[in-house]
């Protein structure tokens, strides 16, 4: 049957029909994306609610996290001059080592008129206390008296200052060495 069809209207037929089919699948195309966009809103919908809010989260935790951080550097400051602190209250007060030579000396037979107390980096310098003594024997006790305190290692007693029996001037250096507790 297609014989019978002049060559000019059979072009037309063939362009009709591929037309339709285009068409159709055209149609059928934009029925499925449709289809398909109407089933995936509730998705995306849901997505992009759980992305907020996701993100919502995360902005508070990359907030948290740098006070964490922060935190984190302050504490560990803190715990170094804690530990300055305790190093610290372990030593010997001076005020300590300033009683504790007051108390041996015999305030009758030894004026004490100056006495230094300095620290250096290894603990305390050498102590350096002047005064006037009434003889050689109440010098000799109190450089001894000073000798059994625990943290003095050492007294030095210049020879000069024993030229002399009575009314001494004297000048003596004590070594201290102070453990920390």
């Amino acid at each position: 049957m297609t014989n019978l069809i002049p060559p000019a209207a059979k072009k037309k037929v063939v362009f009709e029909y591929w037309t339709r089919v285009v068409c159709a699948w055209g149609v059928l195309w934009s029925v499925c994306i449709l289809v398909g966009a109407f089933l995936l809103w509730p998705t995306y919908v849901l997505l992009t609610g759980n992305n907020s809010a996701y993100a919502s989260f995360f902005s508070a935790a990359s907030e948290r996290s740098d006070e964490y951080e922060e935190l984190s550097k302050q504490l560990v400051v803190t715990s170094l001059q804690a530990k300055q602190i305790v190093e610290l209250s372990n030593q010997m007060k001076l005020s300590d080592v300033l009683s504790d030579i007051w108390s041996v000396t015999d305030q009758d037979v030894i004026e004490v008129d100056k006495l230094t107390i300095d620290r250096d980096e290894a603990g305390l310098a050498p102590i350096v206390i002047s005064g006037n003594a009434s003889d050689r024997k109440s010098l000799a006790a109190f450089r001894d008296e000073l000798q059994k305190l625990e943290y003095v290692t050492n007294v030095e007693l210049p020879i000069k200052n024993l030229a002399k029996n009575e009314d001494i001037n004297f000048s003596l250096q004590v070594l201290v060495k102070i453990e920390k507790k």
